[in-house]
């Protein structure tokens, strides 16, 4: 079961703490937590750095809100947004620090305040950043949960579901595929007009590639994206774009002058583009690899990480 909870407010934040219990009222022993942010402010993110805290006597409590410092360069507004992934409980650090990619959100929200610290990286002091959304995801095999709406920087508990079930605060991620499982089958009409199926495609490595025009760190990974399908493509390896543009002309210009020849799905509609929805994609850049036999093998491997993964799963025997 996976769910997420968001929270949107003006109140500081100094530490945001979540439990995740059974219907015994215990700790769960494992889970999986990603944490997601997005803001607004007059700035560029360059790099992003969280520090995550693990309650070591309690492996299903995960508590932030440590110094976070994130480096920026002055440019022009724009929208901003990290994510956190972390191990399982079990048997983890008490801390850990993750460096993150900046990943744009861009959902218009309202700005709270901020409690993290921002320095530009021309050293010229501090900048306050504004909170458009915080976001927790939890997926947890053993239970399913729900999520009791709390004010910010208020503990929450992750709770049993009732027996109505009654899921209204739970927001499902609308089949994201597993690790390991098969692959939900993919088939739109390309467009350059050819017909795509990855039921076709079966003993080819395939990457599933959610992006924009817009989105700049999606433009920034497109030459490794180029690069690594021209080395692999004549061996087996195949790249299905899925654009969240709005503008179909500005798609296919990009993709001309960048030389993407893999096929490109587009609808028009944005966030709300049918596969990316079905999917319950809500940040991009976002991707699955899927190896020969049609399973997801990694999720989200970008530069040198995707490069060898593509190169290790090109290897696999058929």
């Amino acid at each position: 079961m996976e769910g997420w909870f968001t929270f949107s407010d003006d109140a500081d934040v100094d530490e945001i703490r979540a439990e995740m219990r059974g219907p015994d009222n215990a700790l769960l022993s494992e889970a999986v937590w990603r944490v997601e942010m997005s803001w607004r402010a007059p700035i560029q993110s360059q790099c992003t750095i969280m520090n995550v805290k693990f309650a070591p006597a309690s492996p299903a409590k995960l508590s932030f809100g440590e110094h976070v410092e994130i480096t920026y360069d002055y440019v022009a507004e724009e929208v901003g947004g990290i994510r956190i992934q972390s191990l399982p409980f079990a048997g983890g650090k008490m801390n850990q620090s993750y460096g993150c990619n900046p990943s744009p959100v861009y959902n218009g929200r309202g700005t709270g305040t901020a409690f993290f610290t921002v320095r530009d990286s021309g050293g010229r002091g501090s900048v306050a950043v504004g909170i458009d959304e915080f976001r927790l995801i939890v997926t947890s095999e053993d239970w399913k949960t729900k999520i009791a709406e709390i004010p910010f920087a208020v503990d929450f508990v992750f709770a049993e579901e009732d027996s109505a079930g009654d899921e209204s605060p739970v927001l499902p991620s609308q089949g994201a595929p597993r690790i390991g499982e098969a692959f939900p089958r993919l088939e739109f009409q390309a467009t350059d007009g050819r017909p795509v199926s990855t039921s076709d495609l079966l003993g080819r490595v395939v990457l599933v590639d959610f992006w924009a025009t817009w989105c700049g760190p999606c433009r920034k990974e497109i030459p490794t994206l180029v690069s690594v399908y021209r080395e692999h493509r004549d061996e087996g390896f195949e790249i299905l774009g899925i654009s969240l543009d709005k503008d179909r002309t500005a798609l296919e210009k990009y993709t001309r002058d960048q030389e993407m020849s893999w096929p490109q799905y587009y609808d028009g509609q944005g966030w709300e583009n049918a596969i990316s929805t079905r999917f319950g994609i809500t940040g991009i850049p976002a991707s699955y690899l899927i190896d020969r036999g049609g399973k997801l093998r990694y999720a989200d491997l970008r530069g040198a990480q995707l490069a060898a993964a593509v190169r290790n799963l090109i290897a696999e025997q058929r």
